[in-house]
């Protein structure tokens, strides 16, 4: 056996193999040696998010576009060739077991197995976990400083159950008391549409900054009302009437003015309140008519508690009067060819109207009418009881007071 080794000179042979192999080891340990290459800002994939709303209804609610650095080792060969895309930074985040923020340990795949992470216990990130809740919260506005000398606030288009949906982390929105929107009203004169943020205020009255929550909307544009505010006196029509005309009476209402606000441009276009007609047919025999009226105030906003108004008409330099008339005119027939007389030889009239002109008017100015067709009577001998008719002739503005009636004796013809 020695001699066969000798002959064929195999130890030589496998010495030769062994160092051959020991050497390209040697070399190759040179060429391709162990190294260590950062990757920074490498993408970080979250896991576990379904089961963990399944099994803890907790919800991931900080932002989950997040990158880590992260630092490997192994053989030159493979690490050189690698790209950021050809790494896998897995962040389990279904162990997570309380709200709030907690670190989580990520995981690294590479294509090489005999890659390793160095320092792997630093390779974490942080995230949020909570319930998410959705709720209704009021809407407020915020109405700041005061209006001009003259204005007054009136109203805005906030109504008093506004609500707005807010969608958050439970710890947070549990926070939220209200919504506010404001809008500065110092000084002005004329009302204003103002789109404005929307502030979310805690249960202290304070601002909150809000991380983890979302709101249906982030702006609302508000309307608020700036109205003038103006004292306008009140008038009412005068109709004729009762032989008497407006210049012929006087009048006083109270109150005498009531207090409004509305738009100054309305306002400035408006000198005084009409409370309607009144009609002087109405007035008695003490020249005076009271009435109640409703104040209208136009659209506007009263400011007064008063809502009627009294008016008292008088008349001025107006006496009552009485004329005799002996011209009484018979109109008709009374049957059988009857006769009428009257027993008295004329008729008083009392009117009114103004001094001057009852004073200047004559018995020609009035005309009596008795309507003898409306007589029943057949037998003469009667005296009967009729109606008489009274009107002032050529327009003229005095009024009749009262109804006539006359005494009349029926004789043969």
């Amino acid at each position: 056996m020695r001699d066969w080794l000798k002959k064929h000179d195999v130890l030589n042979k496998l010495l030769a193999v062994v160092l051959s192999i020991v050497l390209w080891f040697i070399i190759m340990d040179r060429i391709n040696p162990d190294v260590t290459i950062p990757f920074h800002d490498v993408k970080v994939t979250i896991k576990g998010e379904t089961e963990l709303l399944t099994t803890k209804k907790y919800s991931i609610i900080s932002n989950t576009d997040q990158t880590v650095d992260v630092t490997l080792r192994g053989k030159r060969s493979a690490l050189m060739g690698l790209r950021k895309s050809d790494l896998e930074i897995i962040a389990d985040v279904s162990q997570i077991t309380e709200d709030g923020e907690s670190q989580i340990l990520c995981t690294v795949n590479t294509p090489d197995e005999s890659i390793t992470v160095v320092d792997r216990n630093r390779l974490r990130i942080s995230v949020v976990a909570d319930v998410i809740d959705e709720i209704q919260i009021p809407l407020r506005p915020a109405l700041l400083g005061t209006p001009a000398e003259g204005y007054r606030l009136g109203d805005h288009n906030i109504a008093s159950d506004e609500t707005i949906t807010v969608r958050g982390a439970r710890t947070e929105v549990s926070r939220i008391a209200y919504a506010r929107v404001s809008a500065n009203i110092a000084n002005r004169t004329e009302s204003l549409e103002i789109t404005a943020p929307i502030e979310f205020i805690d249960h202290s009255g304070k601002v909150m900054e809000l991380r983890y929550t979302q709101s249906e909307i982030d702006s609302f544009t508000l309307s608020v009302e700036i109205n003038a505010v103006r004292e306008l006196p009140l008038h009412v029509t005068i109709v004729p009437g009762g032989g008497l005309t407006a210049e012929q009476v006087e009048y006083t209402i109270l109150p005498g003015s009531i207090t409004v606000m509305g738009p100054k441009s309305l306002l400035d276009n408006i000198e005084y309140i009409n409370l309607g007609t009144v009609d002087l047919d109405g007035i008695g025999e003490d020249n005076t008519l009271r009435t109640e009226k409703t104040v209208d105030v136009l659209g506007l906003k009263s400011l007064s508690e008063q809502t009627t108004a009294t008016v008292t008409v008088t008349v001025k330099n107006i006496e009552v009067h009485t004329i005799g008339v002996r011209d009484v005119r018979f109109v008709g027939e009374l049957p059988n060819g009857l006769v009428a007389k009257m027993q008295d030889e004329a008729i008083a009239v009392r009117l009114r109207g103004n001094r001057d002109l009852l004073r200047a008017m004559k018995e020609s100015d009035l005309e009596v009418t008795v309507n003898l067709s409306e007589i029943s009577v057949t037998k003469p001998g009667t005296v009967v009881t009729v109606p008489a008719v009274v009107t002032v002739r050529g327009g003229l503005k005095a009024e009749v007071l009262g109804d006539y009636t006359v005494d009349l004796d029926i004789t043969a013809p």
